[in-house]
């Protein structure tokens, strides 16, 4: 069948032609009916149930909808062009389900999701009926997108199953009423010619009978002719299952009694083994002098009616059992504090049996919103519900237990359809679930205003996550990929160490101690980050290298600037005396080791005290600045090494020199240079400055080489003409 709608085409093929499927609407009978309580209380189950504010049973017309029960909806009809489940019918899925209807290109210019009731969310499973026609549906629809779970998914189908029942038994209570509302006369002979008719004799046998009998019983002619009611054969039984003996059947009582028997259900065992479910009306013949001369018995066949009652008992029982399985608690009440139905997860939950829930209602069910204050009655998720006429979904309040334990809990509540004062309650615990996602929240937070920066690494180095302090710290916009990856960004002098600590975190599985290397920043900047890693490859959460690190550049720059102080002199920052003899040593070990020479210069000012005395010792330490540089300046590049050691004393080590004149040269372009400045007076004359060389031997310590260019310095200074002395292994000192 094929039918169109207002903003396309929809072709549907189904099982049953469009006119047979319209024919079945028509033999229910209840299009147009009252609201019946039987099908009320399963939509507001669903509601319930499912968590949506909108629950139907529709059937689907020749060109409407229409709604046999609702709940959260006004209207009893829609066009069929724009019912959702029309398509639902066409489909003819085990479940039809939209997960939002603004996304849906069969559904988002809907005019009943462009405006009211804005559907977002449908989920409908078809109902049939007893012949097996789609007719409706039994749907459930929310204002916003989501999805079924699959244990939605089952309560959805079971309560879909218990609407076809319930339709079942429409259509036989429809055929029962047409049946008694006909005259008697005609009731005989509709018996007569449809069911099964039998005639008894005064000694119960069977002496007539109709052809329907045999068809009904599953006997022949011969099987029938003069059987009796105590014959084994019948294997007659009572509805509930129990044997029903052959002179107790309702022909033989009709028989000994001369009264009708009417209305008896009997269960009778055809040859082929099957169970016949009968509805036997026996009628004893009486002479005119008052004699039973026999008996009629007529029955028909309801086999179906019986196995669909049996089938209804079985499906209440089931959802009275899943009803009680749930974990979530579900408490069907009344406005005056009368609940009729609650399950084990309810008492459980609330920690109350029903009948002391029953007298807190009555005082209005005191509840709390989340940080413990007790709400004011018309914010009471119950209450409200009842006052307004409107679902209330997905309400959070507190809620306290007979031992004073505040719990919170996740309230529906869902007034009947129909305006009556009945309540369905659906609730579940959700105290841990609150407090991890304050947790949750509470991290989120601090993970994301935190300085530490947090990096996922997979096992070729590539960044799979940063966290966003990353933007902060290194200037690195959102979802940005450096093209080598965590590598890419490491300076080239740290390279060898950060790839190392990374394969050493790939072939391990704990956490690394923490290093520092030099990552560049978005501007291209240099800064030193202390980093720390854990290899959770393994954890399926994760699946990566995780790199903690914090911006220590201000930390590394200090340590380095105190090393540097330790090390050098305040004044002009030249290395320092210890700094001195350790490179001395350095030099003389290598020395010893390739078979070259170090020398040292001992130098010292002629003149500074006189300027220290006349200008100040401002204008000593402008001028011992000066004499720095110009011995930093004079001395070779490579190995040569300048340090003050005293007041106006500095030392020289030429590291390596290949001849004693080589030595020399440098010795003099050292006194030249400083004796080149001029007094920081015009009135002083120029200083100069004296030289004591020593040139290291196989045997000399760093103390006892600067203790010979001392000594050579002390022999040149005696000439207070900026001399240069040069100690002598043999000699001692001599002038050159």
């Amino acid at each position: 069948v094929s039918y169109l709608r207002a903003d396309q085409d929809v072709m549907c093929a189904m099982r049953f032609g469009e006119d047979d499927r319209l024919a079945a609407v028509q033999r229910l009978g209840i299009l147009d009916s009252p609201a019946e309580e039987r099908f009320d209380v399963l939509t507001r189950l669903a509601a319930a149930t499912l968590s949506t504010p909108i629950a139907l049973v529709s059937v689907i017309d020749t060109d409407r909808q229409w709604f046999k029960s609702r709940v959260g909806l006004g209207v009893a009809q829609t066009p069929r062009v724009d019912a959702f489940c029309a398509h639902a019918i066409a489909a003819d899925d085990d479940l039809f389900v939209v997960a939002d209807a603004g996304t849906d290109e069969r559904f988002r210019n809907n005019p009943l999701v462009t405006g009211d009731p804005n559907i977002r969310f449908y989920a409908g499973r078809v109902v049939r009926a007893p012949g097996g026609e789609p007719v409706g549906t039994l749907c459930v629809i929310d204002r916003a997108a989501r999805t079924l779970t699959p244990d939605e998914a089952t309560t959805l189908r079971d309560l879909a199953g218990l609407v076809e029942r319930e339709l079942g038994l429409t259509a036989l209570e429809e055929h029962v009423a047409r049946v008694d509302t006909s005259d008697q006369s005609k009731t005989r002979i509709l018996h007569a010619l449809h069911e099964g008719l039998v005639l008894h004799a005064a000694d119960g046998r069977i002496v007539e009978w109709n052809p329907a009998a045999e068809r009904v019983l599953g006997l022949s002619a011969d099987e029938l002719a003069g059987r009796t009611s105590m014959d084994p054969r019948w294997r007659a039984v009572h509805p509930d299952g129990t044997p029903w003996p052959g002179d107790d059947h309702p022909s033989m009582r009709a028989l000994r009694s001369g009264v009708p028997v009417l209305n008896e259900m009997m269960g009778v065992h055809r040859p082929d083994g099957t169970l016949a479910w009968l509805r036997v009306n026996a009628h004893p013949t009486v002479e005119p002098q008052g004699g039973t001369t026999g008996v009629v018995v007529a029955f028909e066949d309801r086999t179906e009616e019986q196995l669909l009652e049996l089938a209804l008992r079985r499906s209440e029982t089931a959802a009275r059992t899943s009803l009680d399985a749930l974990d979530q608690g579900v408490i069907l009440a009344s406005a005056d504090g009368t609940i009729h139905r609650i399950n084990p997860a309810a008492e459980l939950i609330l920690g109350y049996p029903a009948d002391q829930l029953t007298e807190m209602w009555r005082t209005n069910w005191v509840t709390y919103d989340t940080d413990g204050n007790v709400l004011p009655p018309e914010e009471r998720p119950v209450l409200r519900a009842l006052q307004t006429g409107q679902p209330v979904r997905g309400v959070v309040a507190g809620w306290k237990r007979p031992d004073g334990e505040m719990i919170l809990i996740k309230i529906s509540c869902t007034p009947s359809a129909d305006g009556a004062a009945d309540l369905v309650i659906a609730f579940g615990d959700v105290t841990e679930e609150h407090r991890m996602n304050r947790e949750v929240s509470r991290f989120k937070y601090l993970f994301q205003n935190a300085n530490d920066l947090v990096a996922v690494i997979d096992e070729t180095g590539q960044i799979r996550y940063s966290s966003p302090s990353a933007a902060g710290v290194l200037g690195y916009p959102a979802g940005w990929q450096s093209p080598g990856g965590v590598l890419g960004i490491v300076h080239p002098d740290d390279l060898p160490d950060a790839a190392g600590a990374l394969t050493a975190l790939l072939n391990g599985t704990g956490a690394t101690d923490p290093f520092i290397v030099r990552v560049q920043t978005f501007a291209g900047a240099w800064r030193h980050m202390e980093c720390v890693g854990v290899n959770l490859l393994d954890e399926p959460a994760v699946r990566g290298i995780v790199i903690t690190a914090r911006d220590a550049t201000d930390r590394v720059l200090l340590s380095e600037e105190l090393a540097h102080r330790a090390s050098h002199d305040e004044l002009t920052d030249l290395p320092s005396r210890r700094l001195l003899e350790s490179r001395l040593s350095d030099a003389l070990s290598r020395s010893s080791a390739d078979g070259t020479r170090v020398g040292v210069c001992f130098i010292d000012l002629d003149g500074f005290k006189q300027i220290n005395d006349t200008l100040g010792h401002a204008a000593g330490d402008d001028l011992l600045v000066d004499v720095a540089r110009r011995i930093q300046d004079a001395i070779r590049g490579g190995g040569d090494m300048a340090a003050r050691v005293g007041g106006d004393e500095f030392v020289v080590v030429l590291d390596p020199i290949t001849s004693p004149d080589e030595a020399l040269a440098v010795a003099r372009r050292l006194r030249d240079s400083v004796a080149s400045a001029t007094s920081p007076s015009p009135g002083l004359t120029t200083f100069g400055a004296s030289v004591g060389l020593a040139i290291g031997e196989p045997t000399d310590t760093p103390s006892s080489m600067l203790r010979r260019a001392d000594h050579a310095l002390y022999c040149a200074k005696q000439t207070r003409d900026s001399s240069i002395a040069v100690s002598e292994p043999l000699t001692g000192p001599r002038l050159v």
